[in-house]
Parts: structure tokens; C-alpha cells; sequence
């Protein structure tokens, strides 16, 4: 997983609770860097999985509350880091489409080390897509991006569709997937 998904981690949880809730979640999940990430680097999602697992238990929140909460932010910071992504699309479908076939084609050229999710997609009507996520990193709150909570930033700049139905963590086999032998648990609670 990219540094910058942990670096953005950590902004949220010092925004939204405490530099020193930070420093307690650090110290629990007993990372092997001391929670010293850099944007360019590359982790083990397991660490995100143990840091997202303390916070919950530091903060009396749901697993999955927290990392919808965390997609909203990466989004949030996506769309105003990024705008150029933006212009001139008029619908949430036509955004939804350039994630995999613009988005994603930059990242490559920056980062060729990245894992990124893929997606597929089915135009049923003007108004209703389906879409199949898939991801060798088994996080679909954070990855989904609650399109709820999105829509609050895209309603501003373009129209929603009625539908937008989504598979999400269709597991994938990427080289990370190949190199881990035990991956880690993801707590629900």
C-alpha cells in the first residue's frame, strides 16, 4: 500500500481526534517503523489494518465506520488536490469511468510500483452502471469511498445518477497477494 494512504491516515486522525490518539494506535500496532511513513514509500496494509483496529478500540467506533469515514477524507483530498480530473465531467458515471482509464494511467506513470484496484463496468441505462471493483488489499470501506458521502463533493460540480451499483473486493491476485503468506485479519466490529 502506498505511504500516502498512511500519510493521509494520520492527518484524519490527528484532524478529527488527537496527535496523541495517533501516538497511542502507533504504539498498539507495534510497527516496525515506529508509524514513520513516507507518501512515496510502499507498506504492509496489514499495518493499516492493525492502526484502523486500535483506532476503533481507542475511539468506540466501528471498523467500518472508520474507514468509510477514511474514504471520504481521501476523497475529499483527491478532489481538491485534483481537479484537473474533474473538468468537464458532467455525471458521477463519467467520473466513475475515468478512474481506471485516466486516473489510473497517471498514477502508473508516477508510481509503476503501485497496487491499484481495477474496475469494470456495465452501462445498463443512461442513468444506472454497474461496476466490479477488485483489489488485491482486502479494505472495501475505505476503497468503496462511500459514494454517499462523495456525492456531497460531486453534487456541487455534477449529476448524480439515479444507480450506481457497485461489487466491491472482488479479490484479485496481484503480486502482493502472491508474496503474503498469511494475510491479516480485518476486524468487523
Amino acid at each position: 500500500m502506498k505511504g500516502v494512504v498512511f500519510t493521509e491516515f494520520f492527518d484524519l486522525v490527528e484532524e478529527s481526534f488527537s496527535l496523541e490518539v495517533a501516538d497511542r494506535i502507533i504504539q498498539k500496532s507495534n510497527l516496525e517503523n515506529d508509524g514513520a511513513y513516507t507518501a512515496v514509500g510502499i507498506y504492509d496494509y496489514c499495518e493499516m489494518v492493525s492502526l484502523v483496529t486500535h483506532l476503533g478500540e481507542e475511539t468506540g467506533l466501528s471498523v467500518p465506520d472508520l474507514l468509510r469515514t477514511f474514504g471520504r477524507h481521501l476523497f475529499t483530498r483527491f478532489h481538491a488536490g485534483y481537479p484537473s480530473f474533474f473538468k468537464g465531467v458532467a455525471t458521477a458515471i463519467e467520473f466513475l469511468h475515468k478512474i481506471e482509464n485516466v486516473i489510473h494511467v497517471e498514477v502508473r506513470k508516477l508510481y509503476p510500483d503501485a497496487e491499484l484496484p481495477t474496475f469494470e463496468y456495465e452501462y445498463v441505462t443512461p442513468d444506472e452502471m454497474h461496476m466490479v471493483y477488485r483489489s488485491a488489499v482486502p479494505l472495501p470501506n475505505l476503497r468503496m469511498v462511500s459514494w454517499k458521502g462523495a456525492s456531497r463533493i460531486l453534487a456541487t460540480s455534477m449529476t448524480l445518477p439515479a444507480r450506481i451499483w457497485m461489487l466491491i473486493a472482488v479479490p484479485r491476485r496481484g503480486p502482493s497477494s502472491r508474496r503474503r503468506r498469511n494475510p491479516c485479519p480485518m476486524s468487523t466490529s
